[in-house]
């Protein structure tokens, strides 16, 4: 059989296709999702161990998924220096009350021991994300390099909770308490002496992620930082400097309104899915109620827009779609 040049291209064209599509599954971060078998191959693998907890419906942890977690090198250090765990805080309530979780997404870096290196609360760009990879492993690498040991201490609200904890049962009444395991024992939290070092650092990475916001122009999460550092951490430097930016951002009325525009792509996003669950449910008359939320908020033209238009136009389509009326709750 005769091959043309067209089939030779349409073939070679299907085949770079397919190698694309497998090199990016390649670069996929590897995400457990077994708390007790991560913190195992940490322990192991002498690996920072990194906790991404969030929700099933939560925009911002999307936003991790398709930008910062999306970057090359950091899809490289996750999988090559890391264990990366992703966590539903929603599936695993006594994993996210344990850390005290306010928000969504969160994410914790721990030594292979237990003890935590860090924290980030909501989103962050793939650049900032990196520099605290980079800070916690250099951190993790001086402490597992140090000749004498000391004794092991987390945050506050994670210790014993990054510890394995095997089952051991309870001595008989009376009887002299069982000696504790060597390896991975729970044991009571010690003093906690670095809590006010831990809390500048948090407030330190909370701001660098606020000003690379502010560098890129997302003025909403931006004002989602600041405030958290405004109101949690008002006695820092970090605290008065994220009320000074703030207020930068509401004092312009081009930053203000792009606030506001982001806003509205946020609750586009929230209307979107509760129309597609209303939908789901047999119930299009909310469906409908909520899609013409996203035409009144979202500028003409916008991806949401066109969305909502395309689902109203199948909703339209269907028998008795009756006049849209706002669901009671």
């Amino acid at each position: 059989m005769k091959t043309t040049a067209s089939g030779c291209l349409r073939w070679g064209g299907l085949l770079a296709l397919l190698l694309t599509a497998a090199g990016v599954r390649a670069e996929a971060i590897q995400w457990r999702s077994d708390y007790n078998a991560a913190r195992q191959e940490a322990a192991r693998g002498g690996r920072l161990l990194v906790i991404d907890l969030g929700t099933e419906n939560c925009y911002w942890c999307r936003e991790l998924d398709n930008r910062t977690f999306r970057d090359a090198a950091v899809i490289a250090l996750l999988n090559q220096r890391c264990v990366p765990l992703r966590v539903d805080g929603n599936r695993s309530q006594a994993l996210a009350d344990a850390l005290r979780v306010q928000s969504y997404p969160t994410l914790v870096l721990a030594a292979p021991d237990g003890k935590v290196l860090g924290y980030q609360e909501g989103f962050i760009e793939a650049g900032p994300f990196r520099d605290q990879l980079t800070r916690a492993l250099a951190a993790m690498a001086a402490e597992q390099g140090r000749a004498a040991r000391t004794e092991p201490r987390g945050d506050d609200r994670t210790q014993g909770l990054l510890t394995a904890r095997p089952s051991v049962a309870a001595p008989p009444s009376g009887a002299a308490p069982r000696p504790a395991p060597a390896v991975d024992a729970p044991r009571p939290a010690p003093p906690f002496d670095a809590a006010a070092d831990q809390r500048t650092q948090r407030a330190r990475d909370l701001l660098l992620s606020a000003k690379e916001d502010f560098r890129t122009q997302q003025f909403l999460c931006c004002l989602d930082r600041c405030e958290t550092l405004a109101g949690q951490f008002a006695d820092l430097p970090e605290g008065a400097e994220g009320a000074r930016l703030a207020d930068e951002i509401k004092a312009n009325p081009d930053w203000a309104r792009q606030a506001c525009d982001q806003m509205n792509d946020r609750l586009g996003v929230l209307y979107l899915s509760q129309a597609e669950y209303y939908v789901k449910n047999g119930q299009p008359q909310q469906a409908v109620f909520y899609l013409e939320q996203v035409l009144r908020i979202c500028p003409p033209g916008s991806r949401y827009v066109e969305t909502a238009q395309t689902r109203l136009t199948q909703l339209q389509g269907q028998p008795a779609p009756g006049r849209a009326a706002e669901p009671k709750h």
